[in-house]
């Protein structure tokens, strides 16, 4: 069950925060919020959340959603962009081995989104794996400079929903700096001096379905 604790002024909209049981477990879709905590007194939240689909984690904060967003992104040469037009974005860390090898670093940390929400100017290629869950994978990348772009499992009829956006891509610096991850998954990969985010739920394999 979620109480109000607070409302605060953020841009001139008033935004909401509501803290959950840590023990409740609730789907992505119930999941919403790119929130900061500053401190026990100054807890400011951002009107930035995201519907999930895809997985379930435990359950932080609720914030509505009171106005559209688009945020813009590309690759590192620029040939491919991006543009995310949704009032909902989340933020997550995974240390799954496709991910290492996919971005060349310990963990990813990603954005989920709708890919129906998702456009993208300029040719990516694409990357198609079985992953450790049976799913077909498809993965995107410039096919100039190698920048990993975004990907997802596909639907029966073959085409991406829920997809994960490498947060790195957006070129809003203010949104990265506010990015409050919410999750981390594969965490039995995690390297041993990298430790757990504090708040973030945690889970050694994917998300329970």
């Amino acid at each position: 069950m979620i109480s109000r604790k607070m409302e605060v002024e953020s841009d001139g909209v008033t935004v909401y925060a509501g803290e959950a049981s840590s023990s409740s477990v609730a789907s992505w879709s119930d999941i919403s919020g790119l929130f900061e905590r500053r401190s026990n007194t100054d807890k400011l939240c951002h009107n930035i959340s995201l519907i999930i689909l895809i997985f379930h984690l435990p359950e932080h904060f609720t914030i509505p959603p009171t106005r559209n967003m688009s945020y813009h992104g590309s690759c590192f040469c620029q040939k491919v962009k991006i543009e995310y037009c949704s009032e909902t974005i989340t933020a997550g860390l995974c240390h799954c081995l496709d991910c290492r090898k996919l971005t060349a670093n310990p963990y990813s940390l990603c954005f989920v989104a709708r890919f129906s929400e998702l456009r993208v100017t300029g040719a990516a290629k694409e990357l198609v794996k079985t992953a450790d869950s049976g799913n077909v994978v498809k993965n995107y990348f410039c096919d100039d400079c190698g920048t990993p772009l975004y990907g997802g499992a596909v639907t029966k009829d073959a085409e991406l929903d829920s997809i994960v956006i490498r947060a790195g891509m957006f070129d809003e610096q203010e949104l990265l700096h506010r990015a409050a991850t919410v999750v981390e998954i594969y965490t039995s990969n995690r390297l041993r001096w990298l430790p757990p985010l504090e708040g973030c739920g945690q889970f050694e394999g994917m998300l329970p379905s």
